[in-house]
């Protein structure tokens, strides 16, 4: 049933569009953020001079399109920005919380397993997500990989290696230093 869950939620990260909409999101944030620094009144003040002496009496339709289209983005915005946050808080916590699978043995010992699957789908999501985001959670990921490094059993040990090159040939070579100095980290 796990791997089932996994396969659909991978299969929706892959075709989920909105991530377009996320990074388009996350660029009016950062406008937004500028504009409340001051960096952009001048440019600003500008523009609305422009459009101030651009507009004549013949153009009220034009003016009810642009209104429209406008609120249908600033529409398309927000609903980005609550996906962008319900992702944040919600699904990106439950699935590292999924990472690690505890069982128990007859003799009362606790086994833990590493869901490979559900590191790649979590590798693939926050791939697609805003960097900041990326960098929030993915540190605390490449930790709970490191800590399997140095369990006792070998074949733990095989398979959060094998995950951890998987997850190196995901992310790229930007994040080979960062990720080999939390494996030293965890290691001394």
């Amino acid at each position: 049933m796990e791997k089932v869950l996994v396969r659909i939620v991978s299969g929706i990260v892959d075709s989920f569009h909105f991530f377009d909409e996320l990074s388009v999101a996350n660029e009016a944030e950062h406008e937004e953020e500028k504009e409340e620094d001051g960096e952009d009144d001048e440019s600003e003040r500008t523009m609305m001079m422009e459009v101030g002496s651009n507009d004549s009496d013949d153009s009220d339709d034009s003016d009810d399109d642009d209104d429209s289209k406008q609120e249908q983005e600033q529409q398309k915005q927000a609903l980005a920005a609550r996906i962008k946050r319900s992702i944040q808080q919600i699904v990106v916590p439950q699935m590292l919380s999924f990472l690690i699978d505890k069982k128990r043995t007859d003799d009362g010992r606790v086994y833990r397993t590493l869901r490979v699957p559900v590191v790649m789908a979590l590798v693939r999501l926050l791939k697609k997500l805003p960097r900041d985001t990326f960098e929030m959670y993915f540190p605390r990921l490449v930790t709970i990989l490191c800590n399997q490094l140095v369990l006792r059993d070998q074949a733990a040990r095989d398979a959060a290696r094998k995950t951890m090159v998987d997850v190196l040939r995901a992310v790229g070579p930007r994040y080979f230093y960062f990720i080999v100095s939390e494996m030293r980290k965890s290691m001394t």
